[in-house]
């Protein structure tokens, strides 16, 4: 049979057996979808049209190029591939953003990895929040901004001092829904690879929707936003990588994932996201996370549920959640290095006090932890979870900086210092009170209480 290819004027995916060579199809907002779509001065109106002129079977690269303005949903779907060399690209446009005050680019006078200093600019406070800033070829979110600072969701790979750089933003918008009332962007059932970069989209029950994917999702600077949810990961047995990617303004979870695989995150920023997490898995088995920044999420900052053995969770920051900065219901979590402060609870929690619903299994802080500022304590552990803590400190938090219950066991070390506005560690509902300088001043210090069976032991 003579393979059919869709850049032939005319000939339809349905008709199309597979590619014979790499395919670019462009939309513009001026296009129209009688034209070829192989070119932007003959580009197509619509999103969809592009994805449904694309053979099901992938044998080369496929980019499908999407210029400045609002479009459609998009649903990507049902797409195979020869093997794992090939991808199905939806790219957006990157452009200048208009600035209230300062220019959106310069040479950095100042800086590191994580932040970038110009002292000749005037920019407005935070108005760079979810933008990104391109330096040597990479893009990082930004998280915060003063007038001559930005502040990234991740690290470059080296110092920014005295590079030349661009604030950018997405000028590529989806909206509406799809079946279902999911979208404005969906990637359902694909056995091929697929990467979705340099888009801002919005509303919908689940603004960006991924499930049932065999292959690898790749989402690189997405700004999600107003969803119920905005980004949910389901059900794959693919890797999903999520590469400086900005969630905000969610009504329940800014990401939700839940029986999937997630192959790296790095410079994921939520902020002021849902009612019940700004960030939350379940059911996961395989999560590597570099860099996660979770900043005023109206629920828990991270949300942590059946999940047997969580893979190394480096660098993550929540601050100023509602209620606790990171919830851990069943599972377990390597926790290499964190941040969680100011938060209107606890600053970690594993279980709950009041019901059976969480039973966490063993948080393993096996990196340097900071927990201060949390309104309610430091770190709370219930319903026989574990505790192991190699250096995790941190002060102004509100009740203690540990507080053990329903047979909860923890063991610290000497680098151990986390306290709280009633004392240290209390493993019996604050009727006394442990102090690492007196009952844990020595390697093998143990005390137990042998009444709800709580423990807690110094091991160097």
């Amino acid at each position: 049979m003579t393979d059919k290819i869709i850049y032939r004027p005319g000939i339809k995916a349905d008709l199309a057996v597979q590619t014979v060579e790499d395919i670019t199809l462009y939309v513009r907002s001026d296009g129209d979808d009688s034209n070829s779509g192989l070119s932007a001065s003959d580009a197509l109106a619509t999103v969809q049209e592009a994805i449904d002129r694309i053979p099901k079977f992938i044998r080369h690269n496929v980019t499908i190029d999407i210029g400045e303005g609002s479009f459609g949903p998009l649903s990507v779907g049902g797409f195979s591939a020869a093997d794992n060399s090939v991808t199905l690209t939806i790219q957006g446009t990157l452009g200048t953003p208009t600035l209230t005050t300062g220019t959106t680019s310069g040479t950095a006078t100042g800086g590191s990895t994580t932040q970038l200093i110009d002292s000749g600019q005037n920019w407005t406070t935070n108005e760079l929040r979810g933008m990104l800033v391109l330096v040597d070829g990479e893009y990082r979110v930004v998280r915060e901004n003063t007038s001559t600072t930005i502040d990234f969701a991740g690290e470059y790979g080296n110092s920014v001092n005295g590079k030349s750089y661009s604030i950018l933003e997405q000028k590529t918008s989806l909206s509406g829904t799809v079946s279902g009332g999911y979208g404005p962007a969906e990637a359902r059932s694909n056995n091929a690879n697929i990467e979705l970069k340099n888009l801002k989209m919005s509303g919908g029950t689940v603004t960006l929707y991924v499930l049932y994917n065999t292959a690898i999702v790749r989402l690189r600077q997405l700004h999600v936003s107003s969803g119920t949810y905005n980004i949910v990961l389901a059900y794959s047995a693919g890797r999903n990588y999520l590469y400086d990617l900005y969630s905000t303004g969610s009504s329940s979870f800014g990401t939700y994932m839940t029986d999937c695989s997630l192959g790296g995150c790095e410079g994921f920023y939520s902020y002021n996201d849902g009612s019940s997490a700004g960030f939350g898995m379940g059911w996961m088995s395989r999560v590597s996370i570099k860099t996660l920044y979770i900043d005023s999420s109206n629920g828990d900052g991270i949300v942590v549920y059946y999940c047997p053995g969580l893979d190394i969770l480096t660098n993550i920051e929540v601050k100023n959640s509602t209620k606790n900065g990171m919830l851990v219901g069943s599972g377990y979590i390597n926790l290499n290095k964190g941040t969680f402060e100011n938060n209107g609870e606890y600053g970690v929690v594993l279980a709950t006090e009041s019901s059976n619903e969480y039973q966490a299994d063993c948080l393993n802080g096996i990196g340097t932890l900071v927990i201060k500022n949390n309104a309610s304590g430091g770190l709370f552990a219930d319903n026989m979870s574990l505790i192991a803590l190699s250096n995790c400190t941190g002060t102004g938090n509100g009740g203690y900086g540990i507080k053990l219950h329903g047979g909860a066991r923890a063991v610290i070390s000497s680098a151990t210092s986390v306290t709280g506005s009633s004392g240290d560690i209390t493993i019996d509902d604050g009727d006394s009170t442990l102090s690492y300088s007196s009952d844990f001043a020595a390697d093998g210090d143990i005390v137990a209480n042998l009444t709800n069976g709580c423990r807690i032991e110094r091991k160097d």
